[in-house]
């Protein structure tokens, strides 16, 4: 064939795809022919339309009906522009030119759609392209949909917080970018798509909707549940700011609407991750027995901030190790009621495991040193009913410990209850005004003899 005729066979498949819209009698033009110079002529015809649809519906052919005569850069690159013009195709008919420079980059689609939470386009395709799943990008816009700053591995928490907010206040004006199904749309330059990603910001966020439904996007697994695990724990952080603490100097706090709203949201997140991450396997059974402790300590928070001054987040609550370190500060400070608090909530429920079990909390030191304090206000009996309620399998060291700060309750002098001492102050002040009266009813009777 000629080259005039190659031009004049290529105009006339042009012809009959666009003016005429025949695709039938196009593709059947197309298939009548010689594989190789068929081949041939879908490449070309794939620059030359402006029909998103026409481009992916010569993909579609070349891959399947021409598939043994491509080599495998070819066929390696209409898989990829076939990814992109499936997207494409969902929120334009029409090419765009800055749609061009996005073909051979079907991710930067992705992220572009994820920029404008189009989560619905994405949810299909992803399911047909497995290969463009990339779970930390997902979770990277699921914690932007939060309001959270982006995970920086090298920089600290102050400054990753610090560098967030002042590219969230930049203007989005700063660029010229024209959307792709929103707003929001990459250009495949590096420079200017770091700038894009800096400006970016969904306007519904802080959001818990939209975070699931981003979070939708991610596979099922273990590490990604952890990662779940660690955004929930990052926003249980946020809630000291909103709490009033009895520190007489702390500056005054947002309203208490906002700590409801926030502990609604990580409450509503944390349930939701439970279901989704339900089939992990054994592998994420440690991250469920997290999110379900979680769930449950989420209001003991604010209160143990309140009353301790202990800063402590969800992640540190399910660390039977930290705990164990706190509640021996809590028994120091004479709170002895909210380290026994911590250790009933911080242990798994009743009947699913023992002492002996890692996540378990023992509530001996606590109520050892409710006995000693019983003991020195001589309510024995008080005493014997919470020893009682100690563990059996303590060590003999611990069961020293115990018996020698119980005679050092014996040995010195008992403490006095409130009673007590009210009691003893009214006896004091008695006895102050009767020596005064004394004293002064002596001096008139002196005087009066000397007289």
């Amino acid at each position: 064939m000629t080259d005039p005729l190659h031009s004049l066979e290529l105009s006339r498949l042009h012809y009959l795809f666009t003016t005429k819209n025949d695709k039938t009698n196009a593709v059947n033009r197309l298939l009548s022919l010689p594989p190789s110079q068929a081949v041939s002529f879908a490449l070309q015809l794939l620059d030359m339309f402006d029909v998103i649809q026409h481009r992916a519906l010569l993909c579609q052919m070349l891959l399947t009906q021409f598939h043994s005569w491509l080599s495998s850069a070819e066929e390696d690159r209409l898989r990829v522009l076939l990814a992109s013009l499936q997207l494409l195709q969902e929120v334009s008919e029409t090419m765009k030119p800055h749609f061009l420079k996005l073909l051979r980059k079907p991710e930067l689609i992705v992220e572009s759609l994820l920029m404008n939470a189009r989560v619905d386009l994405l949810k299909k395709f992803l399911e047909d392209f497995p290969e463009y799943r990339h779970d930390e990008l997902i979770l990277r816009y699921a914690r932007k949909a939060l309001g959270l700053p982006p995970a920086f591995s090298n920089v600290s928490e102050e400054e990753a917080v610090s560098t967030f907010h002042s590219d969230v206040t930049r203007s989005a004006q700063t660029f010229d970018s024209e959307g792709l199904g929103g707003p929001w749309c990459l250009t495949g330059s590096v420079s200017k798509d770091q700038i894009i990603r800096s400006c970016h910001r969904f306007e519904d966020a802080p959001s818990s909707h939209l975070a699931e439904r981003i979070l939708e996007l991610c596979s099922d697994g273990p590490e990604n549940a952890a990662a779940c695990f660690h955004i929930c724990d990052e926003l249980s952080l946020q809630l000291y700011d909103l709490t009033v603490t009895s520190d007489a100097t702390a500056q005054k706090p947002p309203t208490a609407k906002s700590a409801r709203l926030l502990t609604f949201l990580i409450r509503r997140l944390l349930k939701y991750l439970q279901t989704k991450f339900s089939s992990a396997g054994s592998a994420g059974r440690e991250v469920q027995l997290k999110l379900e402790l979680s769930c449950n300590n989420l209001d003991f928070m604010p209160g143990l901030w309140h009353v301790s001054g202990k800063r402590v987040s969800l992640a540190q609550l399910c660390d039977a190790t930290e705990m164990a370190q706190l509640r021996d500060e809590l028994v120091k400070e004479d709170h002895l009621s909210l380290a026994l608090e911590l250790c009933k909530r911080c242990s798994p429920e009743q009947g699913q495991g023992d002492e002996t079990d890692p996540w378990h909390i023992s509530a001996d030191p606590v109520r050892e040193a409710q006995v000693v304090a019983l003991q020195r206000l001589s309510m024995f009996e008080e005493a014997r009913q919470e020893f009682s309620m100690t563990e059996d399998s303590s060590g003999r060291q611990a069961s020293e410990n115990a018996l020698t700060a119980f005679e050092d309750a014996m040995r010195y002098p008992p403490l006095y209850d409130l009673a007590a001492l009210e009691q003893q102050r009214s006896i004091y002040t008695f006895n102050r005004l009767q020596r005064k009266l004394y004293r002064s009813t002596d001096a008139r009777f002196k005087t009066r003899m000397l007289d």
